[in-house]
């Protein structure tokens, strides 16, 4: 299904047989402004849809949008320095060097949240020096072991006795 703005139809296709379909020429009212505005004024995607939005709503909320992802990015470029020491490109570095990956399980990062698809900085809580970086799993699972080698060892012991 596609819309011809200059002819002020939708087309639609059925098999091999392709339709058209005469849109509404009464005005509509943007959401956001309820100022009247013709069919053509708004963008294509909207057209069939309940939700009016004018180009000039659309592009407003992508740049609010651009904003807000433009802040996230800040705070956690100033995070980065503030908790590890590390830069953005240090931090972008690191990932190069482990191609994305994690050091423990060597799969990309894949837990969706507050850190999205990042890999997370790894470090030492007694020194504070960064020792690489994880995925959330495994970053968990060395919290949850709280650093300590020897319970690590135990766990993998454990399951190998038991695979």
């Amino acid at each position: 299904m596609w819309y011809n703005a200059h002819h002020d139809v939708m087309l639609y296709k059925e098999g091999n047989q392709v339709y058209f379909k005469q849109l509404r020429s009464k005005p509509r009212i943007c959401e956001k402004h309820q100022i009247e505005k013709t069919v053509k004024e708004f963008c294509a995607r909207c057209i069939n849809q309940t939700a009016y939005r004018c180009p000039e709503c659309n592009r407003e909320r992508y740049q609010a949008q651009n904003a807000r992802t433009e802040t996230k990015l800040r705070q956690r470029n100033w995070a980065l320095r503030k908790n590890y020491g590390l830069t953005a490109e240090a931090y972008n570095t690191m990932v190069a060097e482990q191609g994305g990956i994690c050091s423990i399980c060597k799969r990309p990062p894949h837990t969706k949240g507050k850190n999205g698809n990042m890999l997370l900085v790894d470090h030492d809580h007694k020194t504070g020096v960064v020792r690489g970086l994880l995925c959330h799993d495994c970053n968990r699972m060395l919290a949850e072991a709280q650093d300590n080698p020897s319970v690590l060892r135990a766990a993998a012991n454990y399951l190998e006795n038991y695979s």
